[in-house]
């Protein structure tokens, strides 16, 4: 009964919200991500919080200092948003908390460790099951669950000790 419920939200917020968020969840994810080159590694690591690897896999080059703000946004709704159909979300929130995190992290970790904090299959994928609970849950709640299992997650990274004023 709850999966029949469930699938009926999702077919519900399919309908109602489609892609009204990104717009919402890119400007903030860009402002935590900032437009400096990242060189924490003691080399130049990312622009936008994009990598050398992740604007190879977009377009082939790796010319990340000459990376601009509206190129990172693209990249960030194909290769992200799109890839993972966040418009699926209904809460612009819940859709940016999602987002920061298959975008911050390994996104089968970051989606494994979202399974885990709604209670369902493990399979680090964001199934129509994922999504239809996190609408039902609703942003307050969804937080609640997400951010212990997500600090739980990065306290157990060898950098947390090095970057956890800025991940928690």
């Amino acid at each position: 009964m709850k999966k029949i419920l469930l699938v009926i939200l999702f077919s519900i917020s399919l309908n109602t919200f489609g892609n009204t968020n990104f717009e919402y969840a890119v400007s903030k994810l860009l402002v935590f991500e900032g437009d400096s080159l990242d060189k924490s590694i003691g080399k130049i690591h990312s622009k936008y919080g994009i990598t050398r690897p992740t604007l190879k896999i977009y377009n082939g080059r790796t010319d990340i200092e000459n990376l601009s703000k509206s190129t990172a946004k693209d990249i960030i709704y194909k290769l992200y948003w799109e890839e993972y159909q966040l418009d699926r979300i209904m809460d612009k929130r819940s859709a940016l908390l999602v987002l920061d995190f298959i975008y911050n992290s390994n996104s089968y970790n970051a989606l494994k460790q979202i399974d885990k904090s709604l209670g369902l299959k493990v399979d680090g994928k964001l199934s129509i099951y994922d999504v239809s609970k996190i609408n039902y849950l609703g942003y307050k709640s969804f937080y609640e669950v997400y951010s212990k299992q997500r600090l739980g997650y990065m306290k157990k990274l060898k950098n947390y000790p090095k970057f956890k004023a800025g991940w928690s």
